[in-house]
């Protein structure tokens, strides 16, 4: 059956750069704090996506951890990352 319906779509070559993306990062030469507006522990993800949904508090990209590192303090690439604040 023929519904006339129409997909289109893009690729996203993660896998072809993630390797050298973290390597960057973990080098410090890429800073990847700066695409980030909020950060969230996974306890709150319910929150995150409804202030997503809204545009809550001008929200464009969510920084997930999971509950034991959000705010941890030893793990130094964590600390950049959580060093944004809400």
């Amino acid at each position: 059956m023929e519904k006339h319906l129409t997909i289109r779509g893009g690729q996203l070559w993660a896998h072809k750069y993630i390797e050298t993306i973290l390597s960057l990062m973990e080098k410090g030469e890429v800073d990847p704090t700066v695409v980030f507006t909020h950060k969230l522990p996974l306890s709150r993800i319910d929150e995150g996506y409804r202030m997503f949904d809204e545009h809550a508090d001008n929200m464009l990209k969510i920084l997930i951890l999971p509950d034991s590192k959000y705010g941890n303090h030893d793990d130094d690439l964590v600390n950049r990352l959580t060093a944004i604040t809400l």
